[in-house]
């Protein structure tokens, strides 16, 4: 919530910001080359800059609501886009095996009790599980200050940045998952990074130091830590004797909001779908029947509900980004008009004090290119600025590819861009056409 309300306040900064630019910011930067008479007073930019101070006093206002659509529609567009592209990504990265349990309960012979029902009913329904994964792990956040993971109850707005999710699970448990045989000494770690890498040799924890002896080029399952929007530190401790002892400390600080000790379950299966979503069914009333606690997830119906999320997003996007586009279009139309008719005069002038008609179209065709391409510049630089935020909003909604939304902003930044140049092209004749009949009269 914290987050959204940040962009919320962010996107507000940055139109008011957008507008101070194109009001005065612009006005400043001609001003400064005005007082450089070395520069300024050269044929070609001395009608340059002052048609630009002009353009800019009279239309400023104009630019930055072009500017803002375009990044409007460039973002909305991009992110959609990026969603329904990586679908697939997004449901794989979330949902590592068709079927997953967490079973999640205080006692953990209790949950291990659970994970041996849904075996049973595995069996009983004739569903044959292919690459099991089964851990014990713990989960609880913390603030990253250096090489030391602190875990408190309170986070302050400026440590957003720093927090981490750490996962602790036994050598023993990782072993069997990974078909490996690795070893560790006591104080020893295996550690993933699922985003930002860890680079410290060491680690602190309460008040025990860790090293890490080897550095993992992947972990299994568990896609309800991998989605977490914070970097995850996917740790693997000597034993589960460690791993109890850090349950007691984190549940002495965090009490009411502490983590349990889990059991992740999953799996893959050659069942059909129709009978995953009836397995996933009967799952939740066994558990509801005999107490149990925990979740169970497919990523059967998880595909159908993201296809419906996603998908309505990606209509609104393009809905919306229709209509941006078709008020930018408007906008620019508008200006092209009302700047033609504004200097017809002003050509006819240059033309009488002995300017070449060349030249002094030349000159406006300079003053015209470069205020109508500064909005479509200024909204690259926008989106190129938001791109780490938005990513994070992707994150937070299982998209992961960075390269992915990447290529999609890019390629829409071009499409863009070829569409902002057609929109030139056609309202530029226009304004050359209500310029040049000065000349005619």
């Amino acid at each position: 919530m914290t987050s959204l309300f940040l962009v919320f306040v962010a996107v507000i900064l940055v139109v008011i910001g957008t507008y101070l630019l194109f009001t005065a910011g612009s006005i400043a930067l001609l001003k400064v080359l005005k007082s450089h008479k070395g520069y300024y007073y050269k044929t070609r930019y001395f009608i340059s800059v002052s048609g630009m101070i002009y353009r800019m006093k009279q239309n400023a206002v104009g630019l930055a609501n072009i500017c803002i659509l375009s990044t409007g529609v460039l973002l909305m567009v991009a992110c959609t886009t990026s969603l329904m592209v990586g679908m697939e990504d997004i449901i794989r990265s979330r949902y590592p095996n068709q079927l997953a349990l967490y079973a999640d309960d205080e006692n953990l012979e209790t949950a291990g009790e659970a994970v041996e029902a849904v075996k049973q009913l595995q069996k009983e329904s004739g569903i044959e599980a292919t690459q099991e994964v089964e851990y014990r792990y713990l989960a609880f956040g913390a603030i990253l200050q250096e090489d030391t993971f602190l875990v408190t109850r309170e986070i302050k707005l400026t440590e957003m940045d720093s927090v981490q999710s750490l996962m602790f699970v036994p050598l023993e448990d990782y072993n069997k998952a990974m078909g490996e045989n690795k070893t560790l000494k006591p104080g020893e770690v295996l550690l993933y990074s699922n985003r930002t890498e860890y680079k410290h040799p060491r680690m602190k924890i309460f008040d025990r130091n860790y090293v890490i002896k080897e550095r993992l080029k992947s972990f299994p399952g568990n896609g309800i830590i991998a989605a977490n929007i914070a970097n995850t530190q996917f740790i693997v401790m000597p034993n589960m004797e460690d791993i109890q002892e850090l349950y007691e400390k984190q549940k002495e600080i965090l009490t009411d909001i502490a983590g349990n000790i889990r059991i992740y379950y999953g799996f893959d299966t050659n069942a059909k779908e129709k009978e995953q979503e009836e397995f996933q069914k009967a799952v939740y009333n066994l558990m509801a029947e005999n107490g149990y606690y925990g979740t169970m997830e497919s990523s059967v119906n998880a595909r159908q509900s993201f296809m419906g999320i996603y998908g309505g997003l990606f209509f609104i996007g393009i809905f919306l980004g229709l209509l941006f586009v078709m008020a930018t279009v408007l906008i620019i139309y508008y200006k092209q008009i009302s700047e033609g008719y504004d200097d017809k005069e002003r050509f006819a002038i240059m033309q009488k004090v002995g300017m070449s008609r060349e030249e002094v179209k030349a000159s406006i065709r300079s003053q015209v290119v470069t205020v109508f391409f500064l909005p479509l510049i200024t909204a690259g630089i926008h989106v190129a600025a938001a791109f780490p935020m938005f990513n994070k909003i992707l994150i937070l909604m299982n998209m992961e590819n960075t390269e992915m939304y990447a290529v999609c902003t890019g390629i829409c930044f071009l499409v863009f861009a070829v569409m902002y140049v057609v929109i030139y092209s056609i309202t530029a004749r226009t304004y050359y056409r209500i310029v040049s009949a000065v000349k005619s009269r």
